[in-house]
């Protein structure tokens, strides 16, 4: 990224590290698009006082969703995770004024991924870190374009994930995912199945502020509708429920504030207090978080805003 983009966040930053919906919201063609937003993050971890890693960021505002997970092996990875989120927040929301075709959007996303990129390999450089702080990172928005079709782009580097569920309750994931077991699923070493539980799950192959490939191969985009929701969760979250939990739990869940609390509450508790075998299989420590939007046909939303849940370990 040039280093008079670069430059331009950082002074975005100083200013203000919350984007302000008036002052970004994009002009819609037809008529205003109605979204509700939560932002939900925990922790299961147990006699340990840590730094929550993960970051979340929800506007509904704007329409955007963000989850980035800091990498605990690394140095500062709760740095990392929310120096991601504030700059990518602060770059998308000053440029989307500007944007008018879907392509536009796409390198506005891939763009603010790599300031954000940057701005936490010049953290660790400032501050002298042996290793660069890494986290990961599944962000998007929902945008309308100038004929009226609603979509949602989003970007995703690491392991965390975008999924859409549709108004019919149907669930998809549509980010992939960048890990060790991922290449081994895909080299058919391992299954599915099996990657789910496999004990280097946690090991992942593309992160911010670890020199990350970041191109349109780390873009999703899907139409959405009225009455559709895209949520982004982090490891915590998939590794405790795996896959089909989680569209089980999303295929039940129509409300935006019970789909995350839902999925949280349940990646907690397999990873407190297993009930079983398997799920003594994908039981495993680690911050828990999702965040959710919602296209709602209401004429007024339901009331909107994120929460933070009292980890079991409050940090001092």
């Amino acid at each position: 990224i040039a280093k008079e983009d670069l430059d331009r966040v950082k002074a975005m930053l100083e200013e203000t590290t919350t984007i302000k919906a008036e002052q970004t919201k994009p002009k819609m063609p037809e008529r205003e698009l109605k979204l509700e937003g939560v932002a939900v993050r925990d922790t299961s971890y147990r006699g340990v006082r840590r730094s929550n890693e993960d970051a979340v960021y929800v506007n509904p505002g704007v329409g955007i969703i963000l989850v980035a997970d800091g990498m605990g092996g690394h140095a500062a990875g709760d740095i990392a995770s929310k120096t991601a989120k504030e700059v990518f927040a602060a770059f998308v929301g000053k440029g989307l004024s500007g944007v008018k075709t879907a392509q536009e959007l796409k390198s506005l996303l891939i763009n603010a991924a790599n300031a954000a990129d940057q701005a936490i390999t010049d953290y660790s450089k400032d501050k002298g870190y042996g290793k660069v702080p890494g986290t990961t990172l599944s962000a998007g928005m929902i945008w309308q374009d100038s004929k009226g079709q609603i979509w949602f782009v989003g970007i995703s580097i690491g392991d965390s994930r975008l999924y859409v569920r549709r108004g019919s309750g149907d669930v998809e994931q549509l980010s992939r995912d960048e890990s060790l077991v991922q290449q081994l699923v895909n080299q058919e070493v391992i299954t599915p199945e099996q990657a789910e539980t496999h004990p280097q799950r946690n090991i992942v192959t593309n992160a911010l502020g670890c020199n990350p490939i970041i191109t349109e191969e780390n873009i999703v985009v899907t139409s959405v509708n009225e009455g559709d929701i895209v949520f982004a969760i982090t490891d915590g979250v998939i590794d405790n429920l795996g896959s089909s939990k989680i569209e089980s739990i999303a295929k039940e869940n129509s409300s935006v504030k019970q789909l995350v609390n839902a999925l949280v509450d349940e990646a907690k508790r397999i990873a407190v207090s297993p009930a079983d075998k398997e799920e003594q299989d994908y039981s495993k420590p680690d911050d828990t978080s999702a965040v959710a939007l919602k296209i709602t046909p209401q004429e007024v939303p339901e009331q909107i805003g994120s929460e933070e849940k009292e980890p079991t370990n409050p940090e001092p």
